[in-house]
């Protein structure tokens, strides 16, 4: 009986001998079910941290304080007999340190191809997240690529709730959010004062002029509030402060159900690029919680000038409880373009502005047309139908569905030279008493 302990304890010395230090290719075949660099590792915290080469993974690791990494970071999924799909979950909470929190250097790269990620109940912490914060960049530039992603379930109480990036580097076609990508249920919620941005999936603080975001995949019922704290909360599911470069929401790609105070599903800060909005958005909902709502949709605050935004996708069942059932805008800079090119039906404002509004006394000296190609029908300003398709806040001021002409572009060059109108329909002073009066 002795020898036999003896060598039953031998061979397992040996196997876990081999388990730590022989090359092999599938993270299958480790106990801990990661490998890198051809071994076998301890846990998957400690592979990125150590973040020797490529992390192949599998099964469900719990992960319980922040791992700091240095340097570019490849992390892929593995499906074995079974274990399922590979997933990530968050096992603590913090505001400012996601599970994975890059240290450096001022240039990176990130992947993550095909696993889950999520948190416990009651837990918030975001999946990744580099330095800087709310009107914060940082000093880190990265190129980010996410691939068969599944995100759910997420909480954080400030912005970026799975993703957060101070900047996005490097050139086209290098940062993107595949196809493939699923996001549902995912939130931000505190009671935070002195908070605006959003991004309950992805908040991007800066995109460099040169850089791309590709935006791909599925987000599904991602919401996010101050409610209690700050007066707004903007971008349900993606907030991007300020584009110079490129930002391109994917043909296949569908946003549904997504809810903020101000841009439903997306909002951007300050473009001073292009954007072009190819998805699909339906049922996305500006929520007016007290201080009022704006862009059912898709938020651009300003157009800069000589930018380009265009909504080239299907615009369907998106609702606002005050302005802009699909976009609202407050600046239209000299030389922007800002076309609707795509199919806008069934949306609603229960103010003005069904399609688009512009928010008062701003500036709109750009340029925007309704393609000839667009499809328009049936959609509801509740306050004022003159504004079933745009308000303005100067030139032709209230736009309907009426006055386009089937088969042709309807064009408005603003200009500074063109004063603003009084204002038909307006909200009493108090958001909150919803008195509406009109000015005469």
């Amino acid at each position: 009986m002795k020898i036999k302990s003896f060598c039953g304890t031998l061979s397992i010395l040996v196997l876990n001998l081999i388990d730590s230090t022989s090359a092999v290719s599938d993270p299958c075949e480790c106990t801990s079910l990661v490998l890198q660099g051809g071994k076998c590792q301890d846990s998957f915290s400690q592979a990125v941290s150590d973040n020797n080469g490529v992390i192949h993974f599998a099964g469900t690791h719990e992960i319980a304080s922040a791992m700091r990494f240095r340097g570019d970071l490849d992390v892929r999924g593995v499906e074995c007999d079974n274990e399922g799909r590979a997933k990530i979950i968050g096992a603590y909470s913090s505001e400012s340190n996601g599970m994975f929190s890059p240290q450096g250097p001022s240039r990176i790269s990130i992947s993550f191809q095909g696993f889950d990620i999520t948190s416990k109940e009651g837990e918030f912490v975001s999946a990744l997240r580099t330095s800087g914060g709310e009107g914060d960049s940082g000093e880190m530039y990265v190129t980010f690529r996410a691939s068969d992603i599944r995100a759910y379930g997420m909480w954080n109480k400030r912005l970026g709730a799975v993703f957060f990036i101070g900047n996005i580097g490097g050139l086209a076609g290098e940062s993107r959010i595949d196809d493939s990508c699923m996001f549902w249920d995912n939130k931000i919620e505190s009671t935070q004062t002195e908070l605006y941005h959003g991004g309950a999936v992805l908040c991007v603080q800066y995109i460099e002029d040169k850089a791309e975001l590709y935006v791909g995949g599925e987000y599904k019922g991602n919401t996010a509030f101050y409610t209690g704290g700050s007066k707004h909360c903007t971008g349900g599911a993606v907030y991007i402060d300020t584009n110079e470069g490129s930002v391109i929401t994917g043909k296949k790609a569908r946003f549904e159900d997504n809810v903020s105070n101000q841009g439903g599903a997306i909002s951007i800060n300050s473009n001073v690029g292009s954007i072009d909005f190819q998805s699909t958005f339906k049922a996305n909902k500006a929520l007016d919680q007290g201080e009022g709502a704006r862009a059912g949709a898709v938020r651009v605050f300003n157009l800069g000038p000589g930018s380009t935004t265009i909504l080239s996708g299907e615009f369907i069942d998106n609702l606002s409880d005050v302005d802009g059932g699909v976009m609202a805008t407050n600046i239209i800079g000299a030389g922007a373009h800002l076309v609707f090119s795509g199919v806008f039906s069934n949306n609603t404002s229960l103010h003005t502005g069904a399609v688009m509004s512009q928010w008062s006394q701003y500036t709109n000296e750009g340029l925007t047309q309704v393609l000839a190609s667009a499809k328009v029908y049936n959609n509801t300003a509740t306050y004022d139908m003159r504004s079933n398709l745009f308000k303005f806040t100067s030139g032709p001021s209230l736009v309907s569905e009426e006055d386009l002409v089937p088969g042709v572009t309807w064009s408005w060059q603003g200009s500074k030279d063109v004063p603003v109108p009084e204002v038909k329909t307006l909200y009493d002073d108090t958001w909150k008493q919803r008195r509406r009066r009109t000015v005469t």
